[in-house]
């Protein structure tokens, strides 16, 4: 930068690098500006995609298989009939979710409630068992990284016997005797007399005893 002194007025001249500086650091300026803006902007755009991809997934998850409760065996506890299920259930509402919750409640009995934590991909659960024809409700709970839980799904059913008994063993034939039988041919009845009907007899007048019979 010149300075040039011409009585009580100062003047600056910039050399041409600085003036270049200038245009560069005005030029820098805008670039970091529009950057901020884009950062904003992509922000804005992220939080539209995970909307976006949120209602793709549920959309998906119409189209699957809903919740259900399925009967996959019986056995017998201490002379009481125990009936073995499992629990389909739907993929993870969105794809945020980091875990799932499933809960359930036997016979209303709120209480004792069985809850489950599940991996976010968990499409399943087997191995759970209930009395014979009580009712079991299964809810599921899907929570997200920031902790957030979603509604509850909630499926009920009645554990009604639908198992038939295995098959029986294999079937037997032994032989435990004999008899002798005559092998006269038995008479089917070919000559047997056959009678006919005897048309019935006019009745005979009675007979009077003093004339004889006679009319006069």
């Amino acid at each position: 930068m010149l300075f040039l002194d011409k009585g009580d007025i100062l003047w600056f001249w910039k050399s041409r690098t600085e003036i270049k500086l200038d245009l560069i650091i005005d030029t820098l300026k805008v670039v970091l500006k529009n950057q901020y803006q884009l950062s904003k902007n992509q922000c804005v755009l992220d939080k539209r995609s995970n909307k976006i991809l949120k209602l793709i997934h549920l959309l998906r998850m119409n189209e699957l298989t809903p919740m259900s409760i399925v009967i996959t065996g019986e056995r017998s506890v201490e002379g009481m009939d125990v009936i073995e299920f499992k629990v389909n259930l739907p993929e993870k509402s969105a794809p945020d979710v980091v875990s799932r919750e499933l809960t359930i409640v036997r016979n209303g009995d709120v209480a004792n409630q069985e809850v489950l934590m599940l991996d976010a991909d968990s499409t399943v659960v087997e191995g759970l068992e209930g009395q014979q024809d009580i009712e079991v409700v299964a809810s599921l709970v899907d929570i997200d990284d920031s902790g957030n839980r979603s509604a509850a799904s909630v499926v009920t059913a009645v554990l009604v016997d639908t198992i038939a008994p295995p098959q029986p063993g294999v079937l037997g034939v032994e032989v435990v005797g004999e008899s002798h039988v005559d092998d006269k041919p038995l008479d089917d009845g070919a000559d047997d007399e056959v009678v006919e009907p005897v048309d019935p007899v006019d009745p005979v007048d009675p007979v009077d005893p003093v004339d004889g019979g006679e009319g006069n």
